[in-house]
């Protein structure tokens, strides 16, 4: 489950539906622990059950990286990474039809 770390997301259900995080940490095999430095930031990250969540074939090695050294992750950076990930992601997925967008998965 470790494997999830440093994996962008997006939710699938709740007032954030739509939305890109990153997960920063594995609670248990149904929980983890979101962040995206804007909405939910590091020091007060939302647990989500993973059923919940959309994965997407793209991880961030940054933030993996940042959180096995035990260091700490900062809110801007990881606010950026999010960002551009996402984008891209968006980019990638626009031709083939399949988009996440502020509506959700479809």
């Amino acid at each position: 489950m470790d494997e999830l770390v440093g994996r962008l997301v997006v939710s699938k259900a709740g007032r954030d539906k739509g939305k890109p995080f990153v997960i920063i940490k594995v609670i248990n095999d149904r929980f983890v622990l979101l962040a995206d430095g804007e909405l939910r930031k590091v020091d007060n990250p939302k647990i989500k059950n993973i059923k919940h969540l959309q994965m997407i074939n793209r991880g961030l090695p940054e933030i993996t990286a940042i959180l096995k050294r035990g260091e700490v992750l900062e809110n801007h950076r990881l606010r950026k990474l999010v960002r551009s990930s996402w984008s891209e992601y968006q980019e990638e997925n626009r031709e083939g039809g399949s988009l996440c967008d502020e509506r959700g998965c479809h």
